[in-house]
């Protein structure tokens, strides 16, 4: 689903001091444009958010095709479009608890722990590579 055939040029404000420009031979699709940033960017991550400022001066999020495409549609005339890419307002993977040892249990009703030098855990650790 083309939106136009001419080259897109885009400016992406990652942060002030990190402005990035790249310049595409058609307009991708939200999905290819995301797929390009992580390939481009290792530190893109799905939990950051793509917006871009509306006609109206407004800050439009776009993490959906139709709205990728409303976007196209609206500043289909500017010589680039101006995307931010700015944290989100969720509790991130990155920001989790720390985690935890997972144990091995002898009988499941007791939760008795198996200790790590049992010889049931060694013939496991033998058996799977590392």
């Amino acid at each position: 689903n083309k939106i136009n055939n001419k080259m897109s040029s885009f400016k992406i404000y990652f942060s002030e001091n990190n402005i990035r420009r790249i310049r595409l031979g058609e307009s991708p699709s939200y999905e290819q444009f995301i797929e390009l940033l992580q390939d481009l960017y290792p530190k893109f991550h799905p939990e950051l958010i793509v917006k871009y400022i509306d006609v109206d001066g407004d800050k439009i999020c776009v993490d959906t095709q139709l709205e990728w495409e409303e976007m196209m549609m609206e500043l289909a005339g500017e010589s680039s479009i101006k995307l931010f890419v700015e944290e989100g307002n969720g509790q991130y993977f990155k920001d989790g608890p720390e985690p935890e040892p997972v144990k091995f249990y002898a009988d499941e009703a007791t939760k008795e722990a198996i200790d790590v030098a049992n010889e049931y855990i060694a013939q496991f650790q033998e058996a799977v590579p590392e």
